[in-house]
Order: C-alpha cells, then sequence, then structure tokens
C-alpha cells in the first residue's frame, strides 16, 4: 500500500513537472544576428536555449523571405514552434510591425537544435 502511494506520487511529481516545463514556461527570445530589427521566439516544445534559438532563426532570415508578400526589411518578429514530444513537424512564423498579432507567413521548417 505505502509503494503504491510513493509511486502515485512520483507520477503526480513528474507529470507536474512535465506541465510547467512544456506549456507554463515562457518563450525563449534572441536578437537576431543577420537581421537588427527582428527578435526570434522560441517557444518552450522547441526546447532551444536563447542562443539556439537565436541561430535558428538566424540560420531561416539568411535563407531569405519564403514568399515575395513581404519584405524582410519590415519583419519585426519570427516565431519558431516546436512540435509537441518531438511528434511532427516545427513552423516558423514571420510576423510586421504593423501587425504583431497575426502572422503575414506560417510554414513548415526544420527543427532548430542546440
Amino acid at each position: 500500500m505505502g509503494r503504491r502511494i510513493v509511486i502515485g506520487v512520483l507520477i503526480l511529481v513528474l507529470v507536474g513537472a512535465g506541465i510547467y516545463l512544456f506549456l507554463l514556461r515562457s518563450p525563449v527570445e534572441a536578437p537576431s544576428a543577420a537581421l537588427a530589427t527582428v527578435t526570434i521566439e522560441c517557444d518552450a516544445w522547441a526546447g532551444v536555449s536563447a542562443d539556439g534559438c537565436g541561430a535558428w532563426g538566424d540560420r531561416l532570415l539568411a535563407a531569405g523571405p519564403p514568399s515575395r508578400t513581404f519584405n524582410m526589411e519590415d519583419l519585426e518578429r519570427l516565431r519558431l514552434s516546436g512540435a509537441p514530444l518531438g511528434l511532427g513537424a516545427c513552423r516558423v512564423a514571420y510576423y510586421l510591425g504593423r501587425d504583431l498579432d497575426r502572422p503575414v507567413w506560417d510554414d513548415e521548417t526544420d527543427c532548430g537544435s542546440d
């Protein structure tokens, strides 16, 4: 009986830690080295540090715009989302200064790593 209680408590602690690490933790932000006006933001699911987030975003920025619907000079934020539990593809969203609530472009991308 005591052993079941200990196992139950351990499971609850692990679930709580997982919820904190992946759902409640705030995103990581890093300035872009490729474009000075851009802030790169990686969500908690991405599992990268600030340096890894910046390098991941700078790789995408160096590749140029994914579309001709906007100019890279107008870009203010790049948001990178990791795949939950490593399942599926990662996503990148490009935000312009005139509307930081809606991405001007959203697409799948390679997943960054630290």
